[in-house]
């Protein structure tokens, strides 16, 4: 069994976010159709970033977690919806941080790549591919001192108001859903709804 000696934090607030809806969806192989400023199927991005999410550790207080790293996800399909808006497939690649969480320990979190999740790029309006909706979703594998926690549930990272693809350093995604991840051991990491990462920086092939 895992042992911590955890410091009592207070989780200040969770963001709540409407995402952009509308028309049914179809895609396309070919971008020609999109907007020069929209990104074109097979581009593939990295974008560094920190992590921040306030967890729970065995239904215990919120403490702080901070990590460094990267994600990286390249565009598949793209097309339009009904009413005209460009959107695009995302597939997750990789996702890789190292950290701590406050008090307790090391940190690393990283995704399940033998599980796949639906991600998106959405443009708000018809006829101008930014501001856009970006869904980034993955299943976590978070690692603490040693001891694995996988998820069964997906994770949603949400920006409603992305300037362009990428992300320029500063944009900030919002974790839509509370995960609960479990040990072999029967320990539990609850990740808490609420800003959890911040882009850095970023480069596209």
């Amino acid at each position: 069994m895992m042992r911590f000696s955890m410091r009592s934090l207070v989780l200040s607030s969770a963001a709540a976010l409407v995402l952009v809806g509308g028309g049914l969806v179809w895609l396309q192989d070919s971008s020609a159709a999109l907007s020069s400023t929209f990104p074109p199927s097979g581009q593939r991005t990295t974008c560094n970033l920190n992590r921040d999410p306030f967890i729970n550790i065995n239904g215990g207080p919120a403490i702080a977690t901070a990590s460094t790293g990267a994600i990286t996800a390249t565009v598949g399909k793209v097309g339009k919806t009904s009413d005209g808006r460009d959107v695009a497939e995302l597939v997750v690649e990789s996702t890789l941080t190292k950290g701590t969480v406050k008090g307790v320990g090391d940190l690393t979190i990283a995704n399940d790549t033998a599980r796949s999740a639906a991600s998106s790029l959405t443009a708000n309006q018809a006829g101008r591919s930014f501001p856009a909706t970006q869904v980034m979703q993955f299943f976590p594998v978070i690692t603490i001192n040693g001891e694995t926690f996988t998820s069964s549930s997906a994770a949603t990272l949400v920006n409603t108001s992305v300037p362009s693809f990428p992300a320029p350093a500063g944009t900030v995604y919002v974790l839509t859903n509370e995960l609960t991840l479990k040990s072999e051991a029967g320990n539990t990491v609850t990740v808490q709804p609420g800003k959890a990462v911040t882009i850095t920086g970023s480069s596209s092939s």
